[in-house]
């Protein structure tokens, strides 16, 4: 019993794990720091391999196998899948081979029609969650409700990793694919990838302050805190909790950028992580 007791204790003192292909994932983990402020945090950007937006379905389930293998070292108690991008290619998958809660994020559509009043939205996301089976399986879901455009984001997410959130060169290419809405009646805007929302004073300026924009790092950080409630794995409420944060591609100026999204000094370790095969790999067969 005594040891049981020990066992959980020792469980909910773990750190929760979060990993992106770049630092837009720190938009969620800083929601989840904000919920959660005495749980202790370790943050992967795999910036060396940045962005997953164009590469295969094959290499982002291998790529999200890795790092949550490389999570496990560390001994976490959850991992946070905060790419959309991988979830829409790997969730599935992780959550056969891990046994701990693993969490992921997609657009918010629903939430999204429920504000618009003209139940016109569109979606801003990568090429690879667009031309998803997950994707598509969520956007059949609801386009009896509204119509549903699906604006593909090209090179938003490369230009953010450089670093300069208000480059004129990001500022031409949001200018760029917003202006190619067809529906002049789109009313709100879901940012379907978790390096949008550091740019989304841009997308408000272009678009006016009147539009909806549709942001799910609190959805992401509130489902955290349920279901490590529901798994008995909160941390206790004793001390704040603290952040390690790893890059398999960590420079100066990922440092810089990542300061500048926590908003307080931080630091940023460079992490190898290397090639685990995925289940099957190898094979026709496929989960």
């Amino acid at each position: 019993m005594a040891a049981a007791i020990n066992s959980t204790l020792s469980l909910k003192n773990q750190a929760i794990g979060i990993f992106d292909s770049g630092v837009g994932g720190l938009t969620v983990a800083r929601e989840i720091r904000k919920l959660l402020p005495h749980e202790d945090i370790i943050y992967i950007a795999d910036s060396a391999n940045a962005p997953y937006g164009h590469k295969t379905s094959d290499f982002i389930q291998q790529r999200s196998l890795s790092i949550t293998q490389a999570l496990t070292s560390f001994n976490v108690k959850a991992v946070v899948v905060a790419c959309n991008t991988a979830t829409v290619h790997s969730i599935a998958m992780l959550r056969q081979e891990f046994q701990f809660p693993i969490i992921g994020i997609e657009p918010g559509i629903k939430p999204a029609i429920l504000k618009s009043q003209t139940k016109s939205v569109a979606v801003l996301a990568t090429a690879q969650t667009l031309k998803s089976h997950s994707f598509h399986q969520l956007k059949e879901r609801f386009k009896q409700e509204a119509q549903i455009h699906l604006i593909p984001c090209l090179n938003w997410v490369e230009i953010i990793e450089e670093g300069d959130l208000s480059s004129p060169r990001l500022i031409k290419q949001i200018e760029e694919t917003l202006q190619s809405i067809p529906d002049k009646y789109v009313d709100t805007y879901v940012l379907g990838c978790t390096h949008y929302p550091l740019i989304k004073m841009h997308i408000r300026q272009i678009l006016g302050h009147s539009i909806q924009i549709i942001d799910t790092g609190e959805a992401v950080a509130l489902e955290v805190k349920r279901r490590l409630q529901n798994d008995a794995l909160l941390k206790d409420e004793i001390t704040d909790g603290w952040e390690r944060f790893y890059s398999t591609r960590a420079s100066a100026a990922d440092c810089q950028l990542l300061t500048e999204i926590w908003g307080k000094e931080t630091k940023i370790e460079s992490l190898s992580i290397q090639h685990q095969p995925t289940p099957f790999e190898g094979s026709d067969e496929r989960r």
